[in-house]
């Protein structure tokens, strides 16, 4: 990891929201060779007129193919029928029991609960899903400073990975287990994960104002744990994912074989000239630029996003758009052995992360303002030459 000007000492908050702004195993061949390719048709677009989406944090698929839409900036979960019509929100902003100051994710836990990670408040909290509140947990010598993934292995027992290092000169990660009861999250086990690859960093700081960003372009670790608890991990950087023992080892590995996409001189001029770049412009110069542009590597990243359904299918997105419809991108679906199953294209966004439950698909999509809407579509597969089903 190279970081400009020495060495930047910076809290992991700062650190994270940067960036995020932006063994052996079964070996799968090139998912868009010999796959077939499914389709979407549209259920339903959710655009309140009522009251617009702030920010959508998270979205969930209830078992009746109801909707759930995790709002950041009015901390409510919004909750629409499978037409579409909002028939109910519960939590607020606020620091009580069913209240929210900075939630994250949602996910459902084994018995049927809608979970909540609320960063800001240390907690979880859990709801029925007719928002009844069911429960709030805190963590409790959990050594995860920000995470990164979390998911249920069984009731009351959650696993996390997340960054356990506030140094982004020095970055760690661990995977840890934890149990959930009377209102405490407790670890119970503990994994360091050295093979993480991080972002690569520039920064400055000086007497009055430090600042910690992404280089642009530069790949980030993508985890995500499938509904059986287990680990899979991706750098963006790369295009082999992998499935990740508690022991350390690889279980499975997904290595299709894709070609590089080239950072392009007009991609580099559209990174260099962000607004988000104003301050190091102003206080470095074009000297700032150049050292900044020196770092941008020579190829994108490969994905974006990766996710499980509720039959444990890996659904992986690529960072890049489609050349034909710049609209969609490319997403891969691999079985629990890695092996290639089918391809499709969407322009849902790949943050937050879709969700796919009997059959369905839901995520947000944005339009040239920016304004946000959450699509469902009904997941058409077919089966190569025959009906979609």
């Amino acid at each position: 990891m190279a970081v400009a000007h020495g060495l930047i000492r910076r809290s992991a908050w700062v650190w994270v929201a940067g960036m995020l702004a932006t063994g052996c195993g079964t070996e799968a061949s090139d998912p868009s060779t010999d796959v077939p390719e499914w389709s979407f048709d549209p259920v339903v677009l959710v655009q309140p007129e009522q009251a617009p989406f702030g920010r959508v944090a998270d979205v969930e698929l209830g078992e009746d193919g109801s909707l759930f839409v995790l709002d950041a900036i009015s901390r409510t979960i919004r909750v629409f029928a499978p037409d579409g019509v909002e028939i109910r929100e519960f939590g607020r902003r606020g620091q009580g029991p069913g209240e929210f100051e900075q939630p994250g994710t949602l996910l459902w836990g084994p018995e049927g609960d809608l979970w909540v990670l609320d960063l800001r408040n240390g907690r979880l909290t859990a709801f029925s899903p007719e928002g009844e509140l069911r429960g709030t947990y805190r963590p409790a010598d959990v050594p995860i400073l920000f995470p990164l993934a979390v998911g249920f292995s069984g009731p009351g027992t959650l696993r996390w990975v997340g960054i356990t290092s506030p140094d982004p000169a020095n970055p760690a990660a661990a995977w840890v287990e934890t149990e959930a009861a009377a209102g405490v999250v407790s670890p119970v086990d503990q994994i360091a994960l050295p093979f993480v690859e991080w972002p690569l960093l520039y920064g400055y700081w000086d007497d009055e104002t430090s600042l910690v960003l992404p280089v642009p372009y530069s790949g980030e670790p993508l985890f995500a744990f499938d509904p059986q608890g287990r680990l899979w991990y991706n750098y963006s950087g790369g295009a082999s994912l992998s499935r990740w023992s508690t022991t350390g080892d690889i279980q499975v590995t997904v290595d299709p074989e894709l070609s590089p996409t080239p950072v392009t001189a007009v991609d580099q001029e559209a990174a260099l000239t962000r607004e988000d770049l104003a301050e190091v412009r102003d206080r470095l110069g074009e000297a700032g630029i150049s050292e900044l542009a020196s770092l941008i590597p020579d190829n994108k990243p490969y994905y974006a996003a990766f996710f499980f359904d509720d039959e444990g299918l890996l659904w992986v997105m690529h960072s890049e758009r489609r050349v034909l419809d710049p609209e969609e991108r490319t997403v891969d679906v691999y079985d629990m052995d890695g092996a290639p199953i089918a391809t499709a294209a969407t322009a849902l966004a790949a943050v937050p992360r879709p969700r796919v439950r009997n059959g369905l698909m839901a995520g947000v999509v944005r339009d040239d303002l920016g304004v946000e809407s959450v699509a469902v579509f009904r997941v058409v597969r077919w089966l190569g030459g025959g009906d979609g089903v």
